[in-house]
């Protein structure tokens, strides 16, 4: 199996090597070795919930700007996620034996969509990043099973640098997706249109294509920019 159809599977499947084996044929121990050559492999569920919430600028935060007080939290309360984009990248830009990324601006990514219905109560299902395949509890495989993760966002890689950008234009959105670092995009009900939060997760030696790029679109957007640190980022 070719590395991006693997990193396309585990986005459904997430870590799960015995289900992986089953579903490719190969090894466990084969699946295990491969993984074990790919830099910063992690996986963060996406629960099936009914509801996915943001809210800004908030004491308590999943991101915050390294510059300003900007900052956003996955919350019960807050504004609408109506649409959840799961990118994990573009896997065939990505060399794991050199952990470089071959970017030129061609493929553009393609995601697993997932949209959120508000009706009645239901409590989020709150999972942090896993950070190998050991960390695929029973607990987790059930949760899988039972539909009550919709997909993992998965991440490979070198990164050091997280940025958020949010915009009213669905073509920037779209522009977005040829950065082979993109993670996902949220589609959030604002008062009068849909916006997005479109998040990237980058290595440093690709910073300058990533800063030409905002330069294009800067009156249209609002960043949050931070090094990968837990004083800056936290969980999904």
């Amino acid at each position: 199996m070719e590395f991006p159809e693997l990193i396309r599977l585990m986005r459904r499947v997430g870590p799960d090597i015995p289900l992986l084996s089953e579903l490719t044929k190969l090894k466990q121990d084969e699946i295990l070795s491969l993984l074990s050559r790919i830099k910063g492999l992690s996986f963060t569920p996406i629960p099936a919930n009914r509801f996915m919430k943001l809210k800004f600028s908030s004491r308590i935060y999943t991101r915050k700007s390294v510059k300003t007080d900007f900052s956003f939290l996955f919350d019960k309360e807050g504004v609408e996620v109506v649409r959840f984009e799961n990118f994990s990248g573009i896997p065939e830009t990505y060399d794991y034996d050199t952990d470089t990324w071959n970017y030129d601006g061609s493929i553009k990514a393609t995601p697993l969509v997932h949209d959120f219905q508000y009706e009645g109560e239901v409590e989020p299902i709150d999972f942090s990043t896993l950070r190998s395949p050991k960390s695929m509890t029973d607990v987790l495989r059930e949760a899988n099973s039972k539909g009550l993760i919709q997909s993992y966002v998965v991440d490979y890689g070198s990164r050091e640098f997280l940025l958020d950008v949010i915009t009213l234009n669905p073509e920037v959105k779209e522009a977005f997706q040829y950065f082979p670092f993109i993670r996902f995009v949220a589609h959030l009900r604002g008062d009068e249109a849909t916006f997005y939060l479109i998040e990237l997760f980058m290595p440093e030696a690709h910073l300058r294509e990533v800063a030409e790029a905002l330069e294009e679109v800067r009156d249209q957007v609002k960043i949050l920019f931070a090094p990968r640190s837990f004083k800056y980022v936290r969980r999904v």
